[in-house]
């Protein structure tokens, strides 16, 4: 395993950034590669935790933990564009599609009924590539 030091809190928040960038403000698909990798999600949420105890000498009531996609509607557009760019949408099997889904929302808790919507737009969206197959 690799560990990587960081002098100061201000790079670790840049890379925090470029990360949530990458994963819930970009809709490019590039980004989107990256967006569904699990390690981006594990980097990310490596990144997060270790921001934790910054935010608490700051007196900042922020957790990792507790960051919920439901309250991010950029972050749901992004997801949103980023199934709209699985091209094998319709011949996944939904344990794959769950799967795929909960690494683009890695590492920001969601509901439910949340990632079952999202399994729905991409089924609607994809609709039409399953007519063209």
């Amino acid at each position: 395993m690799i560990s990587i030091t960081f002098d100061h809190h201000a790079e670790l928040i840049a890379l925090a950034k470029a990360l949530e960038f990458v994963k819930f403000r970009c809709h490019d698909p590039e980004c989107s590669h990256l967006a569904g990798s699990p390690y981006i999600g594990n980097l990310y949420r490596n990144v997060l935790t270790s921001l934790e105890p910054y935010y608490k000498r700051s007196h900042t009531q922020w957790s990792a933990s507790n960051i919920a996609i439901d309250d991010s509607s950029y972050a749901l557009d992004a997801v949103r564009y980023h199934i709209t760019t699985v091209s094998n949408w319709h011949r996944l099997d939904v344990k794959t599609k769950l799967k795929a889904l909960t690494e683009y929302l890695n590492p920001l808790c969601f509901k439910e009924e949340t990632l079952f919507a999202l399994m729905e737009f991409g089924d609607n969206y994809h609709e039409v590539d399953r007519q063209d197959s």
